[in-house]
């Protein structure tokens, strides 16, 4: 194989390593690519602007309602349970921040990744290294992604179950709503009902866009700079007796710890 379609099998594999991360961070208006066509620049930054515009109101009402929660009832039963979803917002703000600020070097240190990915031609070991690596990989982000998914569905779905579990008991029944949230007008008004309830949805499932992405990429870097280091040191440890039986191999093991060395110190 050529470098340049070794180079692009590479860009593969490590997309397909991040295609649920890349997913959820196109879901929040971020992607470590450009647009190509001005709308879906536009769409990116609206769709930025609206999801990080909603996760704020939605912790600030969080807090809001926290506040008088203690003014009116201090008790602990009925403070603490809103203490999670606060914090899960607070959390989510701040990672949202993270990954925007450092947009640039992220895509950076996965160009780099590029340069030290293990491609063909690769003795059987490091080659099962590498797959058991991905492998591992993407089970465990599979099932991080619809623990989280299945979650937020869970509290987004939950006051129409208890709506219809109640009309099928033929008690009286009304919907309720996704979170415990303060808001500057009367939300149990019909149309504002329908309006709350649509952005409770649309801030929780932002959240969780957040943190999965976040989360599945960060898990990603670790991952693929494990199984290097792995490849790396079994590398060293196959190296001939004499310099002249494996000089080349040598020096791209030595070439492969510097960069990855970089690398790591960049992350």
């Amino acid at each position: 194989m050529s470098e340049e379609t070794l180079r692009e099998l590479a860009h593969r594999e490590i997309s397909e390593s991040l295609y649920l991360s890349n997913f959820c961070m196109h879901r929040i208006g971020l992607s470590f690519e450009s647009k190509k066509s001005f709308f879906s620049y536009v769409w990116q930054k609206v769709l930025f602007a609206l999801s990080f515009a909603s996760i704020c109101y939605h912790v600030f009402s969080e807090i809001t309602y926290i506040s008088i929660t203690l003014v009116n009832s201090p008790r602990v039963e009925e403070v603490v349970p809103l203490l999670h979803t606060f914090g899960y917002g607070l959390l989510s703000i701040a990672k949202v921040l993270a990954i925007w600020y450092k947009l640039d070097v992220f895509a950076k240190l996965l160009t780099e990744l590029v340069d030290i990915w293990p491609v063909p031609p690769l003795d059987p070991v490091c080659q099962k290294i590498k797959d058991n690596s991905l492998s591992g990989l993407r089970t465990a982000h599979r099932w991080y992604f619809v623990c989280n998914v299945a979650g937020v569905w869970f509290y987004n779905l939950t006051p129409l179950g208890i709506y219809f579990y109640r009309l099928w008991q033929q008690k009286q029944a009304e919907v309720g709503f996704v979170w415990v949230s303060w808001y500057p007008f009367n939300k149990h008004h019909p149309v504002a009902h329908v309006f709350v309830y649509l952005f409770e949805m649309f801030a929780g499932q932002t959240c969780v866009w957040i943190m999965v992405c976040s989360d599945l990429l960060f898990t990603a870097m670790a991952s693929h700079i494990s199984m290097l280091l792995r490849i790396l040191q079994l590398r060293l440890h196959t190296l001939g007796v004499t310099s002249d039986d494996h000089y080349r191999n040598l020096i791209d093991n030595v070439k492969l710890h510097q960069r990855l060395i970089r690398h790591v110190k960049k992350n």
